[in-house]
């Protein structure tokens, strides 16, 4: 399926339900990640990435090229190229500022998530007892960059 069949498959989710959980495998095989808040404070990655970031009071995501890192992880980095490797700081820096697929992750409006990305994606609602809990995220691997 492509993104704009699985947002519509998805759609209205119930939390807590197992309908992303269960298409894991399916959306590995499409190549496609689906992104969704859960509890308060997590952000869980489905499909062709398989993986959860705290996300209490919000936080960015970095595509590495081999995973996410969250803005904390990425300024530790920083820090170490910057002590370590000063005269790769600023290709290390521009790495993360200029054409680094991201998620920003903040507390919502009118639901428990709101996320914003560069990521092209396709949105799907995630429910709970008739409100909406989040807007999910779905995109393609491939056009993640980093």
């Amino acid at each position: 399926m492509n993104l704009k069949e699985w947002a519509e498959k998805l759609n209205n989710t119930e939390y807590g339900s197992n309908d992303i959980r269960d298409a894991q495998d399916e959306l590995e095989a499409d190549g496609i990640v689906a992104v969704v808040g859960a509890s308060d404070d997590l952000c869980e990655m489905y499909g062709a990435i398989s993986d959860e970031f705290d996300c209490y009071n919000g936080t960015k995501l970095y595509w590495t090229g081999n995973g996410f890192c969250t803005e904390s992880e990425k300024d530790s980095f920083l820090g170490m190229v910057d002590d370590e490797y000063p005269v790769f700081f600023e290709k290390c820096q521009n790495m993360f500022n200029k054409d680094c697929s991201y998620i920003d992750i903040k507390d919502g409006t009118n639901c428990q998530f709101e996320y914003e990305t560069n990521i092209p994606c396709e949105r799907f609602n995630v429910m709970e007892d008739g409100e909406l809990y989040c807007s999910g995220l779905l995109f393609y691997i491939k056009d993640l960059k980093g």
